[in-house]
């Protein structure tokens, strides 16, 4: 049985450097820390220090030991302080080492020590936040983040440190004020590598530096920052257009999903707080195209089940806005001729769009984003739709009810003050003849059959059917606070029987 690290590393000095990577892979092999100490921690984070005695070859597995240890609450302590901080910092290539020098640029100790330091921001961001301010260990992190690497796992670990560290004012005016310059090459240069194997693929990596540069644009100083008429927070930090430009050209990378995941769903948020003239018309159809998998795909789920309802919405409340945000940019601050412009028009509201009431059923995106200005589900993305729509129909409260019927159009306007008479006699003028200005559907034929006789043709198999979609219905809008249902015969609050 080989000797257990903790007891070789109180042995007396010099180290056994041998026995010591032996048993610093059983440790790590067996996932148990049983009796290890602070103290035990300390001892191990000397061992590896540089400049120090350890030789290359028994570095990485003490490093991948020290990691593990890193992990556990109970001892991690010593690296949560000064020394033990610029240990790990040092052996990460942030820190520049006190004599000698540091460790190759993807040298894969390095780049387990890059993994202890993201490690202890996860565990404590606000504690590791100030050691690394403290440190002055900003500058070292962007000498690497700057680098040519050509290492997925290098740069995702090293982009995972930044995006934890830019989530303070301070470290984002260092690194801001230091130049933004390498992050749309650097875009560029993922999208060009070779795959990458789980967990440091091509996607994930990008995921890392979007969210950084996400996070960079957050940085809100009178010269670099400002807010659109729609409320959303924009910045000038990557205004160049070939940082948005690279960003863009992600959303062309991979099969496009059913719903806005990572790393589409951090290139929206990026874009989203850009500048304009990015975008192109292949950007625009799909982004539309997304749209489009989305707000389909909302009525066509869980359709009978509330509790996934509040589920999902929650879910698409996170996804959808800021997707609706930046389409709407983008339509705003393109010529109104324009191709991008022409394909959002027509995505969102087309001119030749079916508004047979029978048919508004379907679940086309036009149909949907209507029914989604009404969604007490989703009250994010209603906000969102509305400013899209207003924004596709020009800004012009008059054209977009009638795209839309006033009735679903009602509560946004009244709410900005723009329902106004003139807006009302000019929708009723303007209303595609037969098509009610309220609803937005067209009326019915006069030949249509009478509901009562339709009523009496149905089996009873369909007229219980359509009773409980009824049934359903209300109780649905009984839950979600829209109505309040009671039985008129007892007073009581409305409930669906116990079966």
């Amino acid at each position: 049985m080989s000797t257990p690290l903790r007891t070789l590393l109180s042995a007396p000095l010099p180290h056994d450097y041998g026995a010591l990577a032996a048993a610093a892979r059983a440790l790590t092999s067996s996932g148990s820390i049983a009796g290890w100490t602070s103290a035990d921690t300390t001892s191990l984070a000397a061992a590896v220090r540089l400049p120090g005695p350890c030789p290359d070859d028994a570095r990485f597995p003490l490093v991948s030991a020290l990691k593990f240890v890193a992990t556990q609450p109970q001892c991690n302590g010593p690296l949560y302080s000064s020394e033990g901080f610029r240990i790990v910092a040092t052996l990460a290539r942030i820190i520049a080492p006190e004599t000698g020098p540091a460790l190759e640029e993807d040298d894969a100790a390095a780049i387990e020590a890059q993994k202890i330091v993201g490690n202890l921001f996860l565990l404590n961001r606000q504690l590791t936040m100030t050691i690394f301010l403290f440190e002055k260990a900003t500058p070292g992190l962007l000498v690497l983040a700057k680098s040519s690497t050509t290492s997925l796992a290098s740069i995702f670990v090293i982009y995972r440190i930044l995006f934890l560290l830019t989530a303070s004012p301070d470290a984002i005016q260092v690194v801001v004020d230091s130049g933004v310059e390498y992050f749309g090459p650097l875009v560029s240069r993922i999208l060009a590598m070779p795959e990458g194997l789980p967990p440091f693929t091509r996607a994930s990596v990008l995921g890392e530096v979007l969210k950084s540069m996400f996070n960079l644009q957050s940085f809100t100083s009178p010269e670099n920052a400002a807010v659109d008429d729609s409320g959303m927070p924009h910045s000038d930090v990557f205004a160049a257009l070939p940082h948005l430009r690279s960003v863009a050209d992600t959303l062309h990378t991979w099969p496009m999903p059913a719903t806005v995941v990572s790393p589409t769903s951090h290139a929206v948020h990026v874009l989203m707080c850009g500048g304009h003239g990015w975008c192109e018309p292949r950007d625009a159809l799909v982004l539309c195209a997304l749209l489009a998998s989305e707000v389909t795909g909302i009525f066509t789920a869980n359709a009978d089940d509330d509790s996934a309802v509040a589920s999902e919405g929650a879910r698409v409340d996170d996804r959808l806005p800021p997707l609706m945000h930046l389409l709407a940019r983008v339509y705003s601050g393109s010529p109104h001729e324009s191709q991008e412009a022409a394909v959002i028009r027509e995505a969102i509201a087309p001119a030749d769009m079916n508004r047979d009431a029978k048919d508004l059923e379907a679940t086309s995106a036009p149909h949907a984003l209507i029914k989604l200005l009404t969604s007490a589900e989703f009250p994010a993305t209603r906000a969102a739709t509305e400013l899209l729509l207003f924004s596709v129909c020009d800004k012009d409260a008059t054209k977009m009810v009638v795209h839309t019927g006033l009735g679903p159009a009602a509560g946004f306007l009244v709410n900005r003050g723009l329902l106004t008479p003139d807006v009302l006699r000019g929708a009723g003028a303007h209303a595609p003849d037969g098509v009610n200005p309220i609803t937005g559907q067209k009326d019915a034929d006069d030949d249509q059959e009478d509901p009562r006789a339709a009523w009496e043709k149905l089996t009873d198999e369909e007229k219980e059917a359509e009773a409980e979609k009824l049934f359903v219905t209300f109780e649905r809008l009984n839950k979600l606070g829209v109505i309040k249902a009671v039985d008129p015969t007892t007073g009581q609050d409305f409930a669906r029987p116990r079966q």
